[in-house]
């Protein structure tokens, strides 16, 4: 999440199939908040089944508070980029 001041992301999401135990871990582990679950919305690599999503977020702000807590009391605001950023990690 380093980047994410480089960047101005406002917004940081993460989508990971809901059966990947070590990427909700890391997910949670990082401080993301889960959304919610996409039901049977993709296929499964064999392509004979379908799997469920679950989307984690972490906002410019939560992120400001754990990684930069002078900034958010000084209250600066930074640039930011019009196109939310998403990141979606194969299964493997």
């Amino acid at each position: 999440l380093s980047r994410v001041d480089a960047i101005g992301a406002e917004r940081i999401e993460i989508r990971c199939d809901s059966l990947n135990e070590r990427s909700v871990i890391v997910a949670r582990r990082a401080g993301y908040i889960l959304e919610g679950t996409l039901r049977n919305n993709y296929d499964t690599p064999d392509k004979n089944a379908l799997r469920d999503t679950m989307v984690f977020s972490m906002l410019r702000v939560e992120y400001l508070k754990h990684k930069h807590p002078t900034e958010m009391e000084n209250n600066q605001k930074m640039p930011s980029i019009e196109k939310p950023i998403m990141l979606d990690f194969p299964d493997s």
